[in-house]
């Protein structure tokens, strides 16, 4: 929430009459979008990085289990955190903000989950080249 409140002070000068939203609603959107960048990206960067320079990738292959499997077996928890914490966000939003709740929920949920591919790929290609 002090990121949102964040967005919420630097976009507070930006004119948004005309456009539909407000400068709370457009802060919550920017939060939303963070959690793509600190939570998934910049975490699972590390992580990544963190299990090749332990050579745990190395051994984790020679096993049973698929690239694919072994590479969501990382993310997962950090795309549960980051789904969590936008759903916080979005209560909290409603809830402390007075902001209205979307009014296509599906369409959120919907960019939240293919959002968190997206991330997870480029940290993990990332991390290939480094």
């Amino acid at each position: 929430m002090a990121m949102v409140g964040a967005i919420k002070s630097a976009t507070t000068p930006i004119d948004l009459d005309g456009t539909g939203i407000s400068v709370a609603e457009a802060a919550m959107t920017g939060g939303i979008g963070m959690t793509l960048i600190i939570v998934d990206y910049s975490n699972l960067a590390s992580a990544y990085t963190a299990w090749r320079e332990a050579l745990s990738l190395k051994r984790l292959r020679t096993g049973e289990v698929s690239d694919p499997e072994i590479l969501a077996g990382i993310a997962l928890p950090a795309v549960v955190l980051a789904l969590a914490q936008c759903g916080l966000m979005v209560a909290a939003g409603a809830a402390l903000l007075h902001l209205k709740v979307p009014q296509r929920p599906e369409l959120l949920v919907a960019g939240a989950l293919l959002g968190r591919p997206v991330s997870t790929a480029g940290s993990r290609t990332v991390t290939a080249v480094s």
